[in-house]
């Protein structure tokens, strides 16, 4: 950081769409007037034009808590499929050199269109005893990948476990992600997409639907709300999941803590990861989603998992995962896939073993990619179609410095455009220890199948 910033971490963007952006930043509490410069190329003087801020927070009580401003930027009217630099004008003065940031719109919303994407969880550790010391290579090599649209990160994205009444020690938690040299230049060269875990939640495990955290939840979810650039909440009341359209695709972002039941729920009947009306909305995108090409459902736990009433993510709450699968099967929802993380590894299954419904069937591909940061462990399982460093059937692949390639591509006509229903490609990638160089980066697991008919055996 310079010494003349006014800044304090960020910025960075999200909520990206065909025609609009968010932008957000933590700068210091001296700054009385924001605005937000934007422009098509990097030295923002082509097509330039500037955003005021459009929300500025402030901590009440900054001397005893958070210190800094959180700035919000609305951005309107874009260019559809359109790269666009940003920089900070902080009381008449332009944060440029390192402090630039970009993003691309998406294309037009209903229009077939290529794009591509990066995924992971198990970020921002500080120490051993949180699950591992900081491992920044995949950053580095993430932002050399190429054609990336956004990052989605599935969770965890720091290690705070913070289970208290305080919005200040959030906002610090995510100030010291951003301040990190490494992610913090990722998230200024693609914005966000972020659905949270535990870790960055609560803490280890924790259920915010349990009534001695439900206080401590909705610090949380205010936090995210006040510096994380997202979609519009479909609840607010209620969580933060989300949704988003990129062309013909529709992502459904889960919220898999803020309503949560523990695991030592008093019956079946009251055992739930989503909460009532997060699940009454997670159907109604379910069945929205049968008009895209390809529907992609962001969930930040592992899906696969035999039954088990101690488990964490969705074994543990079988009972609720044969009412969704039962639901997916019975409405013949068959352009679903999903993206998940928290464990430690790497696995992809293309249905044959997510079909929770009774007689085990509506099984649909499910791409698990983790862990960024974290020490390598398995969770879940115990088999995904590519789940051993061979590509055999197993438990998924332990390890670090990994993450998900996500690639959805049609087929041109004769004219040029694009056709029919597009295929989709994944590749599990690791980087390699001690290098940023995108060459060392390893596949370990590729698949691709069709966006129409995600799992022939459905």
């Amino acid at each position: 950081m310079s010494e003349s910033t006014r800044i304090n971490a960020g910025p960075w963007s999200g909520a990206v769409s065909d025609t609009r952006a968010t932008i957000k930043a933590s700068v210091m509490q001296g700054v009385m007037n924001a605005r937000v410069v934007v422009a098509k190329n990097s030295d923002l003087s082509l097509e330039r034009s500037s955003f005021p801020a459009s929300f500025i927070w402030s901590d009440p009580k900054p001397k005893k808590d958070y210190k800094p401003k959180i700035v919000t930027f609305r951005l309107e009217d874009l260019t559809p499929d359109t790269q666009y630099y940003y920089a900070l004008e902080l009381d008449g003065k332009l944060e440029t050199g390192d402090r630039v940031g970009r993003f691309k719109t998406f294309p037009r919303t209903g229009e077939k269109a290529d794009f591509r994407f990066a995924f992971g969880s198990c970020s921002g550790n500080d120490g051993f005893w949180n699950f591992g010391f900081p491992d920044t290579e995949a950053y580095l090599t993430i932002a050399q990948e190429k054609d990336l649209l956004f990052f989605f990160h599935l969770g965890d994205f720091h290690y705070g476990n913070i289970d208290d009444k305080e919005i200040g020690k959030r906002l610090d938690r995510y100030d010291w992600m951003l301040q990190r040299p490494e992610p913090g230049a990722l998230f200024r060269l693609l914005p966000l997409a972020y659905c949270w875990d535990d870790h960055d939640f609560l803490g280890n495990d924790k259920a915010g639907g349990d009534e001695k955290h439900r206080v401590a939840a909705t610090f949380a979810r205010d936090a995210y709300d006040i510096y994380i650039p997202h979609y519009d909440f479909a609840s607010g009341a209620d969580g933060i999941y989300q949704s988003f359209v990129v062309g013909r695709a529709l992502f459904i972002l889960t919220d898999t803590r803020f309503k949560r039941s523990s695991q030592n729920g008093s019956s079946a009947f009251v055992k739930t990861v989503l909460g009532g009306e997060q699940k009454k909305w997670l159907k109604a995108k379910l069945l929205e989603g049968k008009s895209f090409d390809l529907t992609v459902w962001a969930n930040s736990i592992p899906w696969i998992g035999n039954p088990d009433d101690d488990e964490d993510y969705w074994a543990g709450y079988a009972d609720e995962r044969k009412e969704l699968a039962n639901f997916i099967k019975e409405n013949e929802i068959r352009n679903l896939c999903m993206i998940s993380g928290d464990a430690h590894m790497l696995g992809i299954d293309d249905g044959s073993h997510s079909g929770y419904s009774d007689g085990g069937k509506g099984g649909f591909p499910v791409f698990h990619a983790a862990a960024l940061e974290s020490r390598p462990g398995e969770k879940g399982g115990p088999v995904y179609c590519l789940g051993t460093d061979d590509g055999e059937p197993g438990p998924g692949i332990a390890g670090k410095r990994q993450y998900g390639l996500f690639e959805v591509k049609y087929e041109r006509g004769s004219n040029g455009k694009p056709t029919g229903s597009p295929q989709v490609h994944w590749t599990g990638r690791r980087a390699k220890k001690n290098s940023s160089n995108i060459k060392d980066v390893k596949d370990i697991i590729q698949y691709r199948f069709p966006a129409e008919r995600t799992y022939s055996g459905f």
